[in-house]
């Protein structure tokens, strides 16, 4: 029974330092991204992601909902757009397009946006992830993030050691008997 827990004990660790390091190595992408090289937004693989932190586009897109965008020009009327419109971020719904300009609205708001350009445009949204900022908010919060660490080191530390000591105590025990 001992051995099966040690085993479970054991995957669910790898399991766990497999998720950190993913986490980890996107958020090391993130930073060069954003910090280094200045970019508005991350790109991976022709798509990025934003967090919605207001409710203009409420019940379609709610706060805390993370959009995942696909980094394009090629958009049509009622498209839901995410652009950039002097240093912010917007995602609305694209109400009309005339020539080269185009009008966007919060689909919760009771006025047009100004009209934007094509070049404005980051892409179009192709997936709503619900209350998704709620949770990154929580897993981020050094209160929980720290001790969260802290306890997989432990159990790192715990269930390897615990291995080495009965693989040594097998081996005094198998040395023994074959001196008798």
């Amino acid at each position: 029974m001992n051995a099966v827990l040690n085993k479970f004990f054991s995957v669910l660790l790898n399991i766990l330092i497999t998720i950190v390091v993913i986490c980890l190595i996107f958020a090391v992408y993130n930073f060069i991204q954003l910090e280094v090289l200045k970019k508005d937004y991350v790109n991976y693989f022709g798509y990025t992601y934003f967090n919605t932190i207001s409710g203009s586009m409420e019940d379609t897109i709610n706060i805390d909902d993370y959009v995942i965008v696909k980094i394009t020009k090629k958009v049509s009327e009622d498209d839901i757009v995410t652009f950039k419109d002097d240093n912010m971020i917007v995602t609305h719904r694209i109400v009309r397009v005339e020539d080269e300009k185009i009008v966007t609205k919060g689909d919760a708001n009771n006025i047009e946006d100004d009209p934007i350009s094509k070049k404005q445009i980051i892409g179009k949204v192709v997936h709503i992830a619900r209350n998704i900022g709620k949770y990154v908010k929580v897993i981020t919060e050094p209160i929980v993030f720290v001790p969260f660490f802290i306890t997989i080191l432990l159990f790192n530390f715990a269930f390897s050691g615990s291995e080495k000591e009965r693989s040594v105590s097998d081996e005094k025990k198998i040395s023994s008997s074959e001196e008798n």
